[in-house]
């Protein structure tokens, strides 16, 4: 299992950027040069890029890989047998997982102002008193937990998330969670076994360039 993590501080997509459009797979570059605001396409070429690094510097494959989705929505490799992949970006920040022994998913958030009553509707009982008068970074905390445990197990937020407890300790030897600065990171895996590890844009670029 490894886990990676990048900071995307760029609010323009430069030739740089369009010269690594190159290095994935065809529909995610259409999709990418769809979208209009460079902001997401910022981040969802570097949460592909991410996945491909992955693989190529910890597994050895130089091949491209091919994004699909399962029937849940859970992204999936459809070209390269044997890999659990995952993905998450939020603003400014984008991170993967990929698991060749078994499933995992993985969620990045960022503080900003929630509506509490959020959590009366998505969290259950023990851990709306968690929660509760406690600064927001907590709300976060759950939340990307929750996300990342839905994704691992491929339903996403369809699942009824109040029956979920993620302070179960039934969850504690899959589950890996930090924050830094205004980002909470998760992951949900059957086998933590490795540290996540911190890139940035330049290094990226000058492994693809």
């Amino acid at each position: 299992m490894i886990v990676l993590y990048m900071p995307v501080d760029k609010d323009k997509f430069t030739s740089y950027e369009e010269k690594l459009l190159e290095f994935i797979d065809k529909d995610r570059r259409n999709r990418i040069n769809s979208m209009n605001k460079d902001s997401v396409k910022l981040l969802s070429l570097y949460a592909a890029l991410l996945i491909r690094y992955g693989l190529n510097k910890y597994y050895e494959i130089n091949k491209e890989p091919i994004f699909s989705l399962s029937d849940s929505g859970k992204p999936f490799i459809s070209n390269i047998s044997g890999f659990d992949i995952n993905i998450s970006h939020t603003q400014g920040m984008v991170m993967c997982g990929i698991n060749d022994n078994g499933r995992i998913g993985v969620d990045v958030d960022h503080i900003r102002t929630v509506n509490m009553n959020v959590a009366n509707k998505v969290y259950s009982v023990e851990e709306i008193e968690y929660i509760k008068n406690s600064e927001e970074n907590r709300f976060f905390e759950i939340w990307t937990k929750k996300e990342a445990y839905t994704k691992y197990l491929g339903t996403g937020l369809r699942y009824n998330l109040n029956e979920i407890n993620m302070l179960s300790d039934i969850h504690k030897n899959n589950l890996m969670f930090w924050h830094e600065d205004t980002y909470f990171f998760s992951v949900y895996s059957d086998n933590i076994n490795s540290k996540p590890e911190k890139l940035s844009v330049d290094d990226i670029i000058s492994h693809f360039l």
